[in-house]
């Protein structure tokens, strides 16, 4: 969840940032109150207990357990609301996207060959699991690449209607040789379209790949500069991290060697991403 809130710069940043909804009219929220009914939960309130929960009063032995129930507030009771308006629920909305600091959308790529098989596919699957969860709850595009001797893309910017192919996509299973080129190649293409712009770049390897061309390190670095894109790499290893590809903003290590505390080390992700 830090490495999400860290990769994908935030709305402040961006250059048109969204706007707040139409002005209107004021109309305070509702006071709590019992217009409808929305279901049953749990509570000490006897005015509102079920007709059920009630009925234990009329024995001497079920009056104990009624009480006991009662002074732990797991008596069932009506649980009642009133509706908000439209008007402020959406304002609530925009409140809430200001106080997460709506950040931007992410592009993960992910190593699946046959060196990350084991442990580091385990972790870096459950990764990119955790990411794209917290991307769709959060309203994040995210679009992932995975990569051996070739590349897999898939856009899951709209997770509910690509579910299964998505879990068909973390099922792949780690084979063949490292070549991160084509991935970063296709990073940056999708770096410029429309939804992307404002993206982040996160790489998931062991990063036992070769070298990148100087020619594409030019081309990352244009977009570091020109763009302002971050590029932050998540080493799952037994080694210490060595960014000898010399194209990354930042990176974590997940540490999988088993004489150590397994993970990332917290002291790391406490940096600003500003």
């Amino acid at each position: 969840r830090r490495i999400a809130e860290i990769i994908g710069r935030d709305w402040r940043n961006s250059r048109q940032p969204p706007q707040p909804p139409p002005e209107q009219r004021h109309q305070p929220d509702p006071e709590p109150g019992k217009s409808e009914i929305r279901g049953v939960t749990w509570g000490r309130s006897w005015a509102d207990t079920l007709p059920q929960e009630l009925g234990l009063l009329g024995d001497t032995t079920a009056a104990t357990l009624f009480f006991l129930k009662e002074a732990e507030a797991r008596l069932l009771i009506w649980d009642y609301f009133t509706p908000a308006t439209p008007q402020s629920v959406r304002s609530t909305v925009f409140a809430q996207r200001q106080a997460r600091n709506d950040r931007g959308p992410l592009v993960i790529i992910l190593d699946t060959s046959g060196s990350m098989r084991g442990k580091p596919e385990l972790v870096a699957k459950a990764g990119v699991l955790a990411l794209v969860r917290i991307a769709w709850e959060e309203g994040r595009s995210c679009y992932l690449v995975s990569f051996s001797k070739e590349i897999r893309t898939l856009d899951i910017t709209d997770l509910k209607n690509n579910l299964r192919t998505f879990l068909e996509f973390l099922k792949f299973s780690f084979h063949g040789g490292t070549d991160l080129t084509p991935a970063l190649r296709e990073a940056l293409r999708v770096l410029a379209e429309k939804n992307y712009r404002e993206a982040d770049v996160l790489v998931l390897s062991d990063f036992a790949t070769p070298k990148i061309p100087a020619p594409l390190r030019r081309l990352i670095r244009d977009q570091q500069e020109s763009a302002g894109t971050r590029f932050y790499s998540l080493t799952v290893s037994t080694r210490p991290l060595n960014d000898f590809l010399n194209i990354f903003d930042a990176g974590w290590v997940y540490d999988i060697h088993p004489d150590r505390p397994e993970g990332v080390n917290p002291e790391t992700l406490r940096f600003s991403a500003d």
